[in-house]
């Protein structure tokens, strides 16, 4: 679990933003000149390890489906939180996050899976103040919730028993500030398995 806190949780999309800011390098920096080299890289990538994903045209994330999941197992909601949209859900997984060179940055593997706390702010339709990186929340939230597009890879979210991988480009991992041991403006890969996910506070351990 800690290395889960570590790695992947960030404060908010404006907090990186803020971090980006104080980088020395942020005057040179050029957001969608990143965003292309990543795409090329990711592309290759892809092609070159022989991974059968399909690139979101909205996001520039790649997926891959590795297991479907439960069919409407679980519906996502918006809620009212002082005056702002939000999605919050509690979900169960493992998953395995590493570099284009292949190293694992980090990884949870155990059959108990990690319980995590998913929230997102929503502002405009853009997960903007999210409790881990933006790729992640593309990932579970589904493409809408009523009149709101969220743009999520999915029509429905991601759903129980499902199994993705996902291959994002920085813009939506760390931008331009390195994170432990992950430098900055690295595309990021993930395999993440969702074992249970709810509503509640509690996420039920399986028997």
């Amino acid at each position: 679990m800690k290395n889960l806190i570590q790695t992947l949780l960030m404060g908010s999309i404006g907090a990186l933003m803020l971090a980006s800011c104080m980088d020395n390098d942020f005057d040179n920096f050029d957001p969608n000149e990143q965003f292309r080299l990543d795409s090329i890289a990711i592309r290759e990538y892809v092609t070159a390890n022989g991974i059968p994903a399909t690139r979101d045209e909205t996001t520039g994330i790649w997926y891959e489906i590795m297991e479907a999941g439960e069919p409407e197992s679980y519906t996502y909601k918006l809620k009212d939180t002082l005056g702002y949209k939000q999605i919050w859900f509690h979900t169960r997984v493992k998953y395995q996050g590493k570099l284009l060179s292949g190293t694992v940055f980090d990884k949870f593997e155990a059959d108990t899976g990690v319980n995590m706390q998913i929230t997102s702010a929503l502002t405009n339709f853009y997960p903007f103040n999210s409790n881990i990186i933006p790729a992640w929340v593309y990932t579970f939230a589904p493409n809408s919730i009523g009149d709101y597009e969220l743009n999520g890879l999915f029509a429905e979210g991601l759903q129980k028993g499902a199994k993705i991988r996902i291959i994002t480009p920085s813009y939506w991992g760390y931008q331009n500030t390195a994170n432990g041991p992950i430098p900055a403006n690295s595309p990021l890969e993930f395999i993440i398995d969702v074992l249970d996910i709810q509503d509640n506070k509690t996420v039920v351990e399986e028997e």
